[in-house]
């Protein structure tokens, strides 16, 4: 044990005096100065504190049991900075958060950029003898005296910092807590600590040793306070100006009402504090205040429940909420508030000191419109570059602590498992400089590095004067230095520092007058407390530009030199569901509860009150808000008395009904709320306490818990907070005309049901409309109140999942600018016609007047118009704006006719009606009257008047929600009596009173209400569908009629169900007209969002990428389904997991569920690799549908079909060693298994069907063929080969045509027919284009074709039989499968889970399920068989192999690992690493009897498969001619039949076309060597890369350029005379970069040199007269794998192969001797796999062959006999030169 004594501050400790004294003494002197005041009794206190901890920890549990030195002293915590200093900085920063129980670390959580700040700031101050930026640097920043940290990582726990400062300074250790291993050797003082509490305590625990303590981090205004920290300094600016600042921005955001979330320590509380005193300064209401433990991240979302608690009664849509704790539990809020969206999304948030380097999760978006506040900071340019060039492979020594930062910043791993993310691949495919353009687009400078860079100047600075001071003019150490006290360095030096920055600080950016927003040089200085002169704070704000793009935090504002400048027009916030940016910025006003301040006493009401056994209290908004707080302005319109008329009636024909409610008398309680949620909240709460008395007019009282529920309000804000004020009372709630998704979520309000339908089933009935006429792309008009905000949101999300796109959005605003401007963009888009208006009342209203103003604008001509029920068939919505709103379509609810309330209303006498208090009021306003007399215009009321006589009166169908509330509400009473008193109650028995669930029961038997609604015709019945009524709508038309009578009205046009999905709707305005979207339609790429996947869970399990529709015409849009080979491949790949699981197939996993999870790539490579991307960096996927989530860990492979798609698939996930398993993709770029490493197929290869057709037409004799291809990758590929083959066997292909590039069918029909050739080859998948240019030919009289195609015809064969007679296609051999057969017969759309099958279904019956309106009729439940045309898709059984080889090899490796009996999956298989490699290599083995019973297994990951060549007959039948094995040779039943069948044939060419093909013939000699004869056309092989000559005399140079062609880069001269010099050249020009000068007289040491350039990143000497020796050293610098021998002598054949060692991987015999055919072998080493026999004696011919044995594609024949022995057959030179193909 190392023992220290306490030196009394008097004895003037100098800084380099080793004050560690008894070394071995069981016990330690520490004396104290006498205790002088309050502050040193405190600090007294925290010594005993952590006496009392440490004998706490002395007993208890093991981990008790430890000392805090065990358990706050890690080496692994520490790290040095600069380790050759003369001079030290002891760092105590925290880089993590705590670990388990507080002790130890946890996840990174602090600024890992300021920390590389002060290591790069050190480099820069300890650099000398060298020139940076224009400064040449002949000494130190401290001449002679380089600086350094001892940096310790205290993880947040305040006792690991107070032993961080033990180990640095001895002295301040107490007893246990000291964990020295370092000698103080001039430590100036400490850096840190990062939190105000930590700094507290190293700074009491430094101050009596005058030890410095400067700190970047630490804000509390108590740490500068006069005489408490005197050792402490800071540079960041501290919290004192915060709050002034943070009240500004109150101010100026308009917020007089917020909450405070803050931490229990040292800085939050000190905070929360200061700011509450402010906010009572400026009548800003404190809602409350929340403190928390913010180690304690897994209180987060309880505290998030605690804030949405206290705003759920709120009025407003939004609440401000300001948050004082450490950045990683802000960031846990976040998360959290991501989990509760859009609840969450109601709170605007305030932090404090936000990492502005936060980095989110790919699927969160609750971060959206944070603001933050932190200290102002220079943006330092120079660190950016050092930020950006850290390798995170290989990070610096001095920070052991980045690559854990990095892994949890990017949520990756460094050596990762299987599943996990690789961080070494963050940026991997990125060359160096590619890498540090991504690092810098993501960088944005933290908070805290100009401070941290300060701190270090601050100590630099006061070192540098104290030595200049001491020293004079001599350099380093001198001993005056050394003999100075800390005292003296501190008083003296540090806290004097004063000094702007120039260059010799050495960083320009600090030196600069240019920097916004400060225009002059930063200087360092401090204030007499310690604190930073001159404070500022920026203002950030986490958005996107107004255009879109990308988020992140934006500087809004600053506040320098006691100025906040804030730019309101800057900050964005964004709505509940953080998606739309909201405009203006929303307020936070005074909430109803939770705050007294806040709260009031309500004026004095007028209410309805009608005694009863059983009370239903009704709330309604009848007027205003008034002026003042709590009060009532004027009536809202001169009817909207008739909502509380209606429950007054209501209640009377219930009471008047013997059939329910025997003997019990219902009564009704009525109030207005005049439009405030604060005044129906306060009227509750005070009636339920028992503050508010109710009486009749009798003065009978009302007994608040006679009360059993409620129907309110009329708006959803107002609606809103009572709903949640259910939730207290356990009372039900029926609303009556607010709507909204908030309201619909029965979790959050369980106690609420709504008497209308919800807004999700009125937005369902428009999608229907919009689908019924095919409108798939819309324009939206929404406004600025929360109805509409709420209503575009469902809109959007369920407009999305039924593929239905918003291609524009406009606001109408508040103004008439507004609503004029969203109308000009409304015109801006012509085709897409269709308009949804999701308005309020007053919306519509504004937006029939602007079109007023805009008469160029019509409905019904230049767009339609779907309105909501917010319109419905309102008479006072359109009135003066008749002709406006003509031809508008609106939807409505079932409403009666009201005949039985209108009656009631005319029955009642103002004279003598005064159950409703404002039925005078009411009266008055209708008739313009006056009660009490005549008044200005207004004349004496005739009370005689029935009130639906006035002018103003109309009744408004809308109240007869009330009156179905109140009805609903009775019969859910009367049957709840029934249950707890029986059926012939007459009274409310005990068991009814006493219930403690009554209200719940009630709420049971509301929901199961069903009755007739009054007035309908034909009778309508009221029902709940979950927690809304399911009642149809209707659709109206409104029409303006200019001819007299002018009978205006709303039309009734249609109805719609979107329960039952059922529409009765004629044509409406402009529905036969087409809506699109001009491409590229981005403004449809947020429907990429939402798709439409179908998981089949399972233990492990299988991705599909499947093309269920053709390409779209957007980036990621889909087209037509694709029901020939491509949709039903999803219900084969369901099917072949069946078969495995139910244990019918021969592949069998035991106890283990194969699972699959299908995507729909819309054949369109970039919409499958963005699918791909998403699943593997866990974006969050809506399904359209209802589907569960999936597990990404549990994939092992993906399944594709496109070819394109393939290719791309394979790169994106080959770094995951994850499989793609194509049972399509024929594509012939993946015959490259190199590249293509992780990729299998079951089916072979297009090569082998191309080699076929070749080979066929060269049999049959014919010299002449056209050929034509669709127009994709794999089709032009195939067609490009067959040429080249045909080229070899002389044949010419006179013309080449392209479905869609070259025209119409009809257009490249007739150029076909020009030509003098029958023979056509057509390299197309059957399913699109060949039926339609079959057609195209059909259509005229044209010559017979016959057509040579690469895919089966099928039932095209049979459709088009006169077309295509005696036309052969080459089919793979795959039989129809009948148990497939069997199984999709027996699945239909109710049965099946496959999202796609519906579509599929209708598509293929030609029929309409419900809900869909495109076909003629209606479906009636046939097997999807029943298809007359159905027949097997030509990819069927290579599906079913590609899951039954997964399928087997996962069994395999099961074994392997679980052993032969497992049951189950094992630990062993989970967390194996090497799983992925253990299936894919069992693939590679693979082998197993399929479902047709053919042996199934893959040779070099291609199906075993040939193809069988089929001859169409007359009648369309197709019969077997001849077989084609999978190495291409092909077999022909019967060649003499066949040529005898094709006799007169005609295959000829004009002159013009053998001039043509003549040409063609002699520019493939030119590029292959390749002769005519038919010796030498036998020798092309597959694969062949560049150009490449076979023949046996190519001379040796020219074999060893062809050795490396693969893959060539550069232009390459093929010339056989090409000089050796060249030639070695060119065999490493495979990546060359750099330029290259490629005459032949280029000197030999240059191109060794140039041959190396490709990585080289040093300067080097090209000069000729270099020396050979540097040469031969610098050829394999750059990375040299291998040893080299860079002797002199090196014979030049060594030279030429050790120009390829770049990459060897393998071994490789240098000795000088090596034989010329050896070095030429060995050039191509670089990435040799397999065997190779490098004998000497190896024949040239074998030499030849084996060269391109990397990678082999097909069989190849490496016998020395291989290459014939006649000489080529030669194309001179000067022939070849000037002629392209």
């Amino acid at each position: 044990m190392e023992c220290y004594f306490r030196i009394d501050s008097s004895q003037g400790v100098h800084l380099t005096e080793l004050e560690k004294r008894g070394a071995g003494c069981n016990c330690c002197y520490q004396s104290f100065r006498e205790p002088a005041d309050g502050l040193t009794y405190m600090r007294l206190w925290v010594s005993v504190a952590i006496a009392f901890l440490l004998t706490l920890f002395g007993g208890g549990p093991a981990w008790a049991q430890q000392s805090i030195s065990q358990q706050t002293c890690s080496r692994d915590q520490t790290a040095t900075v600069q380790p050759g200093a003369a001079a030290w900085l002891g760092g105590i920063i925290a880089l993590n958060a705590p670990g388990t129980g507080g002790y130890g670390c946890g996840k990174p959580d602090g600024s890992m950029q300021s920390y590389e700040a002060i290591r790069w700031v050190l480099d820069l101050l300890n650099k000398k003898g060298e020139k940076i930026w224009t400064e040449f640097l002949d000494d130190y920043y401290v001449p002679g005296i380089p600086l350094g940290v001892k940096m310790r990582n205290y993880c947040l726990n305040d006792m690991s910092a107070l032993a961080a400062a033990a180990d640095i300074f001895p002295e301040t250790g107490w007893g246990d807590i000291t964990c020295s291993s370092l000698p103080n050797n001039f430590t100036l003082g400490i850096l840190g600590a990062s939190t105000s509490g930590s700094s507290m305590l190293v700074s009491d625990a430094g101050q009596p040793y005058n030890i410095p303590l400067v700190s970047y981090e630490a804000t509390a205004k108590q740490l500068t306070a006069p005489g408490m920290y005197t050792n402490f300094m800071r540079t960041i600016s501290p919290d004192g100006p915060l709050i002034q600042v943070i009240v500004s921005i109150l101010e100026r955001l308009n917020w007089d009402r917020i909450i405070i979330v803050y931490d229990s320590g040292t800085y939050g509380s000190s905070a929360y504090t200061k700011l509450h005193a402010q906010l009572i300064t400026k009548d800003i209401c404190l809602t409350t205040g929340i403190m928390i433990e913010d180690k304690d991240l897994s209180t987060a979302n309880a505290v998030l429940q605690r804030v949405l608690r206290y705003i759920n009664s709120d009025s407003n849509s939004f609440a401000g909420v300001i948050f004082f704790g450490s950045p990683s539990y802000a960031q846990e809020l976040l998360k959290h508030g991501n989990n509760n969206l859009p609840d969450a999304g109601r709170l605007q948030w305030l932090f404090v000191d936000f990492p502005l380097h936060a980095q989110f999760e790919a699927a969160s978006i609750y971060q959206r419109g944070i603001i933050s506040i932190s200290a102002g900071s220079r943006f330092i340019v120079e660190f950016e570059d050092h930020w950006v060039r850290i390798d995170e492979n290989n990070p610096s020594p001095e920070n052991p602590w980045f690559q854990d930062w990095f892994a949890s910043t990017y949520n990756c791993q460094f050596g990762a498992s299987v599943g996990q993310r690789d961080c070494s691949t963050v940026f991997s495919g990125k060359d160096e400089y590619e890498r540090e353009a991504s690092r810098r687009a993501q960088y944005q400078q933290d908070q805290y590095v100009e401070a941290a860079v300060m701190a270090v100047f601050a100590y630099a600075r006061a070192l540098r004067t104290a030595q200049m001071t001491k020293c004079g003019v001599v350099s380093g150490m001198c001993q005056a230095l050394r003999d100075m006290t800390r005292k003296e360095f501190y008083e003296d030096f540090l806290k004097m520092v004063d000094f702007t920055f120039s260059t010799t600080e050495r960083v320009p950016s600090l030196a600069s007058s240019n920097v916004e927003p400060y225009k002059e040089a930063k200087r360092l200085s401090f204030t007499a407390e310690g604190d930073i002169e001159d404070p500022s704070y920026f203002i950030w704000n986490y958005k996107n530009a107004l255009t879109g793009g990308v988020f992140a935090f934006r500087r809004i504002g600053s506040y320098i030199s006691n100025q906040l400048n804030l730019d309101l027009s800057a900050l964005a916030m964004y709505d509940q569901y953080r998606n739309v940016r909201l405009d203006p910025v929303p307020p936070s006003s005074c909430p109803a509860n939770g705050c007294t301040v806040c709260l009031g006493v309500p004026a004095d009401m007028n209410y309805y009150y009608q005694p009863g056994d059983i009370v239903i209290n009704g709330i309604f908004s009848l007027h205003e808000p008034g002026a003042s707080r709590l009060s009532c302005g004027k009536a809202l319109s001169p009817n909207q008395y008739q909502y509380l008329q209606a429950m007054i009636y209501a209640v009377e024909q219930v009471n008047s009904n013997n059939n329910i409610l025997h003997n019990i008398r219902l009564g009704g309680l009525g109030i207005d709320d005049c439009s405030s949620s604060i005044l129906g909240q306060a009227f509750l709460a005070q009636l339920h306490r028992g503050d508010l008395m109710i009486k009749d007019m009798a003065g009978n009282t009302l007994d608040p818990l006679t009360i059993e529920a409620y129907t309110a309000a009329y708006t959803s804000p107002v609606t809103t907070p009572l709903a949640d004020a259910m939730n207290h009372l356990n009372r039900p709630m029926v609303g009556y005309r607010a709507g909204g998704s908030e309201l619909d979520n029965s979790m959050m309000y369980p106690y609420y049901v709504s008497a209308l339908p919800s807004l999700q089933e009125e937005i369902k009935a428009i999608i229907l409309m919009l689908k019924k006429f095919n409108w798939m792309h819309v324009q939206v008009l929404v406004s600025p109140v929360s109805y509409s905000h709420d209503a575009e949101m469902i809109f959007r999300d369920l407009a999305a999942r039924e593929g239905i796109c918003i291609v524009a959005k406009h606001n109408i605003g508040q103004t008439a600018e507004h609503v004029d401007r969203a109308l000009r963009g409304v015109n801006l888009n012509p085709d897409t016609h269709p308009v949804v208006a999701l308005l309020d009342t007053m919306g519509y209203r504004r937006l029939f007047e602007g079109l007023t103003r805009n008469g160029n604008i019509v409905i019904g001509n230049t767009f339609s118009l779907i309105a909501t029920t917010r319109m419905a068939k309102d008479a006072s919505v359109v009135r003066g704006f008749e002709s406006e709103a003509n031809m508008a379509v609106s939807l409505s609810y079932a409403y009666s006719n009201l005949t039985s309330f209108e009656t009631y209303l005319k029955g009642l006498n103002v004279s003598t009606h005064h159950a409703n208090p404002w039925f005078g009021e009411w009266f008055q306003m209708v008739h313009n009257c006056s009660l009490t007399g005549s008044s200005g215009t207004m004349s004496q009321c005739d009370v005689s008047h029935s009130i639906t006589d006035g002018s103003h009166f109309h009744l408004m169908h809308q109240v007869k929600s009330v009156i179905n509330s109140v009805y609903a509400i009775a019969h859910g009473l009367d049957a709840t009596l029934i249950r707890y008193c029986g059926v012939n109650y007459n009274t409310m028995c005990a068991s009814f009173l006493t219930a403690f669930n009554r209200s719940e029961v009630l709420l049971e038997h509301i929901k199961q209400a069903n009755f007739p609604i009054e007035d309908t015709q034909p009778a309508v019945q009221f029902s709940f569908h979950g927690n809304s009524a399911a009642l149809p709508f209707v659709v109206n038309r409104y029409d303006y009629d200019t001819r007299p009578p002018m009978k205006n009205s709303f039309t009734e046009i249609g109805e719609v169900n979107p329960w039952t999905k059922s529409l009765n709707l004629a044509v409406i305005p402009m529905s036969t007209m087409e809506t699109t979207c001009p491409a590229p339609c981005l403004s449809c790429l947020y429907t990429f969002n939402y798709l439409d996947y179908w998981y089949v869970p399972g233990d492990v399990v299988i991705a599909a990428i499947f093309d269920v529709h053709y390409k779209g015409t957007g980036p990621f849009d889909c087209g037509e389904l694709r029901t020939r080979n491509g949709a039903l491949y999803t219900e084969v790949f369901n099917f072949a997991l069946q078969r495995i699981n139910s244990g019918a197939a021969n592949v069998r996993l035991n106890g283990v569920t194969l699972g699959g999870l299908s995507f729909d790539g819309c054949s369109n490579p970039s919409r499958a690799s963005a699918i791909i991307n998403r699943v593997h960096t866990g974006m969050e996927i809506h399904s359209t549908g209802h589907m569960r989530q999936f597990m990404i860990n549990d994939l092992i492979s993906w399944i594709t079909y496109d070819s394109q798609t393939t290719v791309d698939a394979v790169s994106l996930v080959k770094i995951l060693d994850m499989m793609i398993v194509s049972p399509g993709a024929t594509s012939m770029t993946l015959n490259d298994k190199m590249e293509y490493s992780t990729f299998f197929r079951t089916i072979p290869s297009d090569s082998v069907a191309v080699q076929g057709m070749a080979h066929f037409v060269r049999e049959m004799g014919w010299r002449y063929v056209i050929s034509l291809n669709a127009p994709d990758t794999a089709s032009r590929e195939s067609r490009d080969y067959f040429r080249e083959l045909l080229a070899g066997f002389g044949i010419c292909v006179t013309a080449s045509y392209e479905f869609e590039t070259d025209g119409t069918m009809e257009v490249i029909s007739d150029a076909i027919n020009n030509g003098k050739t029958q023979i056509v080859a057509v390299f197309a998948d059957p399913d699109r284009y060949v039926e339609d240019f079959l057609q195209a030919k059909a259509d005229k009289i044209l010559k017979k074709y016959i057509f040579v195609a690469n895919r089966p015809w099928g039932r095209i064969a049979q459709r088009k039989k006169d077309v295509i007679a005696d036309s052969v296609t080459f089919a793979l051999d795959s039989p129809t499968i009948q148990e497939f057969i069997s199984y999709l017969n027996m699945t239909s759309p109710q049965t099946s889970d496959n999202p796609w099958f519906e579509a599929i279904y209708e598509e293929l019956l030609d029929c309409n399920l419900p809900g869909s309106f495109t076909k003629g009729r209606d479906c009636h439940g046939s097997s999807i068989l029943t298809y007359v045309d159905w027949e097997q898709d030509i990819w069927t059984l290579s599906t079913i192999n590609a899951v039954y080889a997964l399928g087997e090899a996962v069994h395999r490796t099961l074994k392997e690992k679980c052993g032969d009996n497992y049951m189950g999956l094992c630990t062993n298989f989970v967390n194996a690493s090497d799983a992925q490699a253990r299936i894919m290599a069992h693939m590679d083995t693979m082998e197993f009897v399929d479902i047709s019973s053919q042996l199934f297994k893959f040779i070099q990951r291609e199906a075993n498969r040939g193809f069988q060549l089929l001859k169409y007959t007359g009648s369309g039948l197709a019969e077997l001619k001849g077989n084609l094995d999978r190495s291409g040779t092909l077999t022909m039943l019967n060649k003499a039949q066949l040529l005898l069948d094709y006799n007169g044939v005609v295959s000829e060419c004009s002159e013009n076309c053998i001039d043509y093909c003549q040409e063609q013939r002699y520019a493939l000699w030119c590029e292959t060597g390749i002769a005519e004869n038919s010796d030498e056309r036998d020798r092309v092989k597959q694969p062949r890369r560049a150009g490449f000559d076979p023949r046996p005399n190519h001379p040796v140079n020219k074999w060893a350029d062809a050795l490396t062609l693969q893959p060539r880069r550069a232009g390459f001269d093929p010339r056989p005379n090409h000089p050796v010099n060249k030639w070695a050249d060119a065999l490493t020009l495979q990546s060359c970069r750099a330029g290259f000068d490629p005459s032949p007289n280029h000197p030999v040491n240059k191109w060794a040199d140039a041959l190396t350039l490709q990585s080289r990143r040093a300067g080097f000497d090209p000069s000729p007269n270099h020396p050979v020796n540097k040469w031969a050293d610098a050829l394999t610098l750059q990375p040299r794998r291998a040893g080299f021998d860079p002797s002199p002598n090196h014979p030049v054949n060594k030279w030429a192969d050790a120009l390829t060692l770049q990459s060897c991987r393998a071994g490789f015999d240098q000795s000088p001797n090596h034989p010329v055919n050896k070095p030429a072998d060995a050039l191509t080493l670089q990435s040799r796999r397999a065997g190779f026999d490098p004998s000497p004696n190896h024949p040239v011919n074998k030499w030849a062959g084996a060269l391109t044995l990397q990678p082999r594609r097909a069989g190849f024949d490496p016998s020395p006999n291989h290459v014939g022995l006649e000489p080529a057959k030669m194309v001179p030179v000067d022939q070849c030169s000037h002629r392209r193909y």
